[in-house]
């Protein structure tokens, strides 16, 4: 811990010795059991007067404290041996965060300072967690593993919208230094019974009869004679009914509203649509 040199072979009155501290260690000057002051630099030279020294000194190893919060981060420190020179602490990472390298150990060095860590502690994401009404549109976010701060886009279903954004329909959600993922959502068109047709031709939806809405309908009016009516499930709103011709080579076919089989035999020389 220290070396001392003297200038004479005994400690006489006057003797002199100078007290040179090691790497890793204080110098620190006592007056009874208290310190009252610490050198920075490791040499001092004490006198001996009276029968006694006009000086206590001790070199005293460095004390590295507790590590940065950033040094190993997020981790949880352990110090079984104390912080002081020469001793070693070991970490464990904070979920979810996951220890990358073999080596969770660091010791504590002659300038004060805790040694380079030989593996740290990675943050890493889980999949983003599934969204309402929102469609994942970023492949590699299907996948656990991923980085912090990676980014997640997701679409909203046709009917809904960006919540608080009714003009965007598709929204980013990243993933923060605590391995949790930032909130997006989607919230329902203020008007759903409207549909666009999109750039590939389709349309964002399809009409829907309102489950509320109850009632009958009146059977076809001037309904022709040769045509039979099967209604299977009855006359109420939204059901259907199945026309078919009472001659077995005939098929059922649409006129307009102002057009009569007459007409369409005489004036329209045509092969109108079947109802299937």
């Amino acid at each position: 811990m220290e070396e001392v040199t003297c200038n004479s072979h005994g400690y006489l009155n006057g003797a002199r010795c100078t007290i040179i501290c090691r790497r890793g260690y204080v110098l620190q000057i006592h007056r009874d059991d208290d310190i009252i002051k610490t050198q920075s630099d490791s040499t001092v030279t004490i006198t001996c007067a009276d029968g006694k020294w006009n000086k206590q000194a001790s070199c005293e190893p460095v004390d590295c404290g507790l590590p940065d919060k950033y040094h190993v981060h997020p981790a949880i420190f352990s110090f079984p041996e104390g912080t002081t020179y020469g001793k070693q602490c070991t970490f464990e990472c904070r979920d979810p965060a996951q220890l990358v390298g073999s080596n969770n150990t660091l010791t504590c060095l002659e300038d004060g300072l805790w040694s380079f860590p030989e593996a740290l502690c990675q943050l890493r994401c889980p999949a983003p967690p599934p969204m309402p009404h929102a469609t994942l549109q970023t492949k590699r976010c299907a996948a656990s593993d991923l980085k912090v701060g990676s980014l997640c886009k997701y679409k909203c279903e046709p009917g809904y919208h960006v919540t608080g954004k009714p003009r965007r329909r598709s929204f980013k959600v990243q993933c923060t230094e605590d391995g949790s993922w930032l909130e997006g959502s989607c919230e329902p068109n203020p008007n759903n019974n409207v549909i666009r047709c999109k750039k590939d031709g389709n349309w964002t939806g399809s009409f829907k009869l309102c489950p509320h809405i109850k009632g009958q309908c009146s059977l076809p009016q001037n309904l022709n004679p040769n045509v039979r009516l099967n209604c299977k499930k009855g006359h109420g709103i939204g059901e259907e009914c199945e026309l078919t011709c009472k001659d077995m080579n005939s098929n059922v076919v649409l006129l307009h509203s102002n057009v009569t089989a007459d007409i369409a035999m005489k004036q329209y020389w045509m092969n109108p649509p079947k109802v299937k």
